[in-house]
């Protein structure tokens, strides 16, 4: 999934359920897994440019 689909599923969850600022983000591995709770959201990785974004990573618990 890249940011772009991401958006275009966020916009159409939107469209559907109204204001969705404060709904939870939660991940699992596959529909039989647990629950893990994302708390946030941070650059990942570069293009070989070291100025292009390639990747963003959400995390259960920040690493600082």
């Amino acid at each position: 999934m890249n940011i772009k689909e991401l958006k275009t599923i966020l916009n159409e969850l939107e469209t559907t359920h109204g204001n969705i600022d404060r709904v939870e983000i939660l991940f699992r591995f596959n529909r039989d897994s647990d629950i893990r709770v994302c708390n946030y959201l941070e650059e990942d990785l570069y293009e070989e440019d070291n100025k292009t974004l390639h990747s963003v990573c959400f995390l259960e618990q920040d690493s600082e």
